[in-house]
């Protein structure tokens, strides 16, 4: 039996497309909803690894495991329920609710122990450093340790940032190169941490963490320890 192919059926088929496309050419633009966008970041020393929901949508597309992070996405404005469960459960952690606002920038931070979890949010306001220097603020995320100063330090030049238990600096701007990094408790005066040449590069946007517990529990691998964390690129 010979099959038939219907041509016209067809053609309506095929050119379907080209008259909505000429149509969207013609038209006013499309105009997108406000959005906000949101990087979070996974800092409970003794939590397990998460999955984020913001109401009953699960954000993340892989494992969140601690000091690891979502880079920026883009989320409709307004209050947003934020909820963390452990990977793959149903339990909640935490749950919190936020206010975003259009055409603004957010870090959320996940802080503190896992029984005591809580969201730290803030608006990541910087400015587009001049040529050859970066822009680099301090966040103390470390639930047991006490007020400290963050002194960055290189070639006789010195900058110190102070931080207690989620205090988050503004963004300063350094010439870019390599520094040293010294965090000394505010109490005793002793060095408790301290990275040599961390490198800053041009024109780049960094958040230096103080994360993990001073006092970890025997084995494990939450201690004490500094991480950049790169924002933005501006070049």
């Amino acid at each position: 039996m010979k099959s038939r192919v219907n041509f016209k059926r067809w053609a309506y088929f095929l050119f379907v497309p080209i008259l909505i496309s000429s149509c969207l050419d013609q038209g006013d633009p499309v105009e997108l909803p406000p959005v906000a966008h949101v990087s979070l970041y996974h800092a409970s020393p003794n939590a397990p690894a998460l999955d984020l929901y913001v109401e009953h949508t699960r954000i993340n597309q892989q494992i969140v495991n601690y000091a690891n992070s979502i880079s920026y996405t883009r989320f409709r404005v307004g209050e947003r329920h934020f909820r963390i469960t452990p990977y793959n459960g149903f339990n909640t952690l935490h749950e919190s609710s936020h206010t975003l606002e259009a055409d603004k920038i957010y870090s959320i931070f996940i802080t503190n122990s896992v029984s005591n979890m809580s969201t730290l949010m803030v608006e990541d306001k910087w400015s587009t450093p001049s040529s050859g220097n970066v822009g680099l603020r301090s966040l103390h995320l470390s639930p047991d340790l006490g007020a400290v100063r963050i002194k960055i330090s290189r070639e006789g030049k010195e900058y110190i940032q102070n931080g207690s238990f989620e205090q988050i600096n503004d963004f300063e701007e350094l010439e870019a190169g390599q520094y040293t990094i010294e965090v000394i408790s505010d109490l005793t005066g002793q060095t408790l941490l301290s990275a040599e040449n961390m490198e800053l590069r041009n024109g780049r946007i960094y958040t230096l963490l103080i994360r993990g517990f001073q006092t970890p529990t025997e084995g494990s691998s939450n201690g004490l320890a500094l991480q950049l964390l790169t924002n933005y690129n501006t070049l």
